[in-house]
């Protein structure tokens, strides 16, 4: 039988003006090497958070930081951010007598799991005060339920706002339909069953839409994955085949696969007309 290993698991309480204290408790256990004793999760996001590993937890005083590393993982509620490794930073000079954490960096195979969404990247940041996090990284994702997004830059979570900002070249598949843009902001609420799901998608920039019968480019745009339809804004222009549509605004129900273009006003306020170029069927 291998020899137990020692395992290091720190609670963090989470306080008014947004300080994460490290309690005084910290507890040394044993537990058998691949095994470690689940943190408990919360129900609100004021609740404590629960850091553990499975290797070790590491007090670097010359650094002021606490070092977790193997399948590491910090809960709060029903967030749980997981790494090869955390580095949660601390001020050392507050003058609280205590070592308030300011930040926890995440390492290797970094995840961020709420509800039925996960976010995926190679590193992540997660700013204690502000409650925002950051992944950055190859293979930069977010899988939930609706859809899977991808993006070249960064994803953006913040928890408090409810939302999640994906930059660079993002893309949203789902099925057999994509939509592109630069950055879009992606808003989440909780379903019937209290998970946390993507409910829209706001592209502030150009917007590139593709379905299997047609592709649509608009100024900016909104897509409401529950019910999967999108509204484009702004110089539209819809591609089917040879055939080319033009207006100021657009529906894309991608369910159906019906979409409709709308005119723009003119200076009196007075609807314009909208065009299409159709080409007949060639002998």
């Amino acid at each position: 039988m291998k020899s137990p290993a020692s395992i290091w698991t720190a609670r963090i309480r989470k306080v008014p003006g947004y300080k994460v204290l490290l309690a005084t408790g910290l507890c040394l256990f044993w537990a058998m090497p691949g095994f470690a004793q689940a943190p408990a999760v919360t129900e609100t996001r004021d609740q404590p958070v629960d850091i553990s590993a499975d290797q070790a937890l590491e007090w670097d005083r010359q650094n002021a930081r606490y070092v977790a590393r193997g399948n590491a993982r910090a809960v709060q509620g029903d967030m749980t951010l997981k790494a090869d490794e955390l580095i949660a930073a601390y001020d050392a000079d507050s003058g609280s007598g205590v070592n308030e954490l300011t930040e926890i960096k995440a390492l290797r195979n970094v995840e961020i799991l709420d509800g039925k969404m996960t976010l995926y990247g190679q590193q992540g940041n997660y700013d204690l005060v502000t409650g925002l996090a950051r992944l950055t990284g190859d293979d930069l994702r977010m899988v939930s339920e609706q859809a899977v997004i991808t993006a070249k830059d960064y994803f953006e979570y913040d928890g408090n706002a409810q939302k999640v900002i994906a930059r660079g070249d993002a893309v949203v598949v789902q099925g057999d339909d994509r939509l592109e843009t630069a950055y879009f902001i992606a808003h989440i609420n909780e379903n019937a069953d209290g998970d946390m799901v993507v409910k829209t998608i706001e592209a502030p920039e150009k917007v590139v839409i593709i379905t299997p019968k047609e592709r649509i480019t608009g100024d900016r745009g909104t897509y409401d994955t529950v019910n999967e339809i999108a509204i484009l804004r702004g110089n539209v222009t819809i591609t089917q085949g040879e055939n080319i549509l033009t207006g100021e605004r657009a529906e894309v129900n991608t369910k159906t696969g019906i979409s409709r273009l709308f005119a723009p006003k003119d200076e009196q306020g007075l609807p314009g007309r909208v065009r299409g170029v159709f080409y007949p069927k060639s002998e």
